[in-house]
């Protein structure tokens, strides 16, 4: 017996002899049985059995097994369950129609003894991905995944449904959004959720450290390597063996290392900083950026081929202002956090969340966050006002394209939208890089190029 030895199967066959043949190919391949002969009949087994999988004949007694193939699809029990339609009278017009409505295959009469058990086995193969992708899709909306991922808008589901989807395969993925959509958390909830979530999941941001420093971070170096390796080191690679490793921001990768990434990848094996010993090691890739790697492949800043190799699944994940639903769902759970530390504000007035929907959020969640915990902070009474937001989010339309010229430039809105977010800020770079939504390094690229006063500005 196979391992499929439990699984159950339904034969749907009006000719004896079909049916006889097709039960004995199936006990013999280990397999419980069921038979029927009409719709009727068959309409009433699949009410209350659950089956595996199904084998129906297109021609019955009393109606066609397509218009069949359809109601079982909407069916409560065996919606899920594959269907493999079987006819003797088969043509490409019908076996089109039978994939549209959802059949897992459409084979021809004689089928072989091989090929029907084979067709079955990835049927079955099919029928357990499918009930595990509904599982882990439904526990992401009903917010058991991670509780930080929140959101019922229809593009936050799509986001669901693609975790839920890529989790149980060992395959890579390239998750792609702007700062502060909460790309971290994607990437922790396909972990927590794949065969790897008993092992370690270790992140790296590949922006945050120094091109001499990050080979060695990722690879790791021997005693001696360099100035300062006083003693031999592990690299993210091997601390993440039989685990998944997070490159975020890889779009910041130097060329050089894109080279070194793309063979680790490809060989599965790393070399350490002054080593010449290669290292085995077994890793899923799950990769983020807010960069367009498209763009830059096109420009020559990043390695065609090591694009490919990590974009195998690609998640796109929306801005807060593309999904504004969750907004209001999103505030009150970082609200209900803070509550969670003893605070006493219950909820938020109409003027208050209304300001929230009127908000462009550039830095996303992450921005989103810091204002309700400031807003909770100095607010007066039970429900959090409007007065109660950072200045930021308040003045909002007065730096807005309606108060600036037509004819500026983008770089000079950029330019002027900077100046105002330091200015209501207090000069605080970290307020402001909340706001911009952007890290320190990128604000002080923006400032150097638009020549940006910076004599007030808090570097602390």
């Amino acid at each position: 017996m196979n391992s499929e030895a439990q699984s159950h199967i339904l034969i749907v066959d009006d000719e004896a002899m079909c049916l006889q043949f097709l039960q004995e190919v199936m006990v013999h391949g280990g397999y419980k049985t069921t038979t029927s002969t009409t719709c009727a009949r068959t309409m009433e087994l699949i009410n209350e059995t659950f089956f595996d999988l199904i084998l129906l004949d297109v021609n019955l007694p009393d109606g066609s097994g397509l218009d069949l193939c359809k109601k079982i699809k909407e069916s409560q029990l065996n919606c899920y369950t594959p269907i493999i339609l079987v006819t003797g009278y088969g043509s490409i017009k019908m076996a089109v129609e039978a994939m549209q409505l959802g059949a897992f295959y459409f084979a021809s009469k004689p089928v072989g003894c091989n090929e029907l058990l084979l067709l079955v086995k990835r049927g079955l193969e099919h029928s357990a991905l499918s009930r595990e992708v509904s599982r882990l899709k439904n526990k992401l909306l009903q917010g058991e995944m991670s509780s930080s991922i929140i959101g019922k808008s229809h593009k936050m589901q799509q986001v669901f449904t693609a975790i839920a989807q890529v989790a149980p395969r060992d395959t890579t993925v390239l998750i792609q959004g702007e700062s502060g959509t909460g790309k971290e958390l994607v990437a922790r909830a396909i972990h927590q959720n794949s065969p790897r979530c008993q092992n370690p999941f270790v992140t790296i941001d590949c922006g945050s450290i120094s091109e001499n420093l990050l080979e060695s971070e990722l690879f790791g170096h021997v005693k001696g390597a360099f100035t300062g390796a006083v003693a031999e080191r592990k690299g993210l690679f091997q601390r993440a063996n039989y685990g998944t490793l997070f490159l975020d921001e890889v779009g910041n990768l130097p060329l050089a290392l894109q080279v070194k990434l793309l063979r680790a990848l490809q060989e599965h094996e790393v070399t350490p900083v002054g080593s010449d010993k290669t290292i085995k090691v077994d890793v899923r890739i799950i990769a983020a950026t807010n960069m367009s790697l498209t763009n830059m492949v096109a420009e020559g800043t990043f390695r065609n081929d090591l694009f490919f190799r990590l974009n195998v699944v690609n998640i796109q994940l929306p801005s807060l202002k593309e999904r504004a639903e969750d907004i209001p769902l999103l505030a009150q759970y970082f609200l209900s956090k803070r509550q969670e530390k003893g605070s006493r504000v219950a909820g938020f007035s109409k003027s208050a969340l209304k300001l929230l929907l009127d908000y462009d959020w550039p830095g996303n969640i992450r921005e989103l966050e810091h204002a309700v915990e400031h807003a909770e902070i100095v607010a007066k009474g039970e429900n959090l006002q409007a007065e109660d937001w950072p200045e930021a989010l308040r003045v909002q339309k007065q730096i807005t394209m309606h108060s600036i010229a037509p004819l500026y430039s983008l770089e000079q809105v950029e330019k002027i939208y900077i100046e105002q977010v330091l200015k209501h800020s207090n000069y605080n770079q970290n307020q402001a890089t909340a706001v911009l939504g952007i890290d320190r390094k990128s604000l002080w690229r923006k400032i150097k190029k638009y020549s940006i006063e910076v004599n007030k500005i808090n570097k602390t």
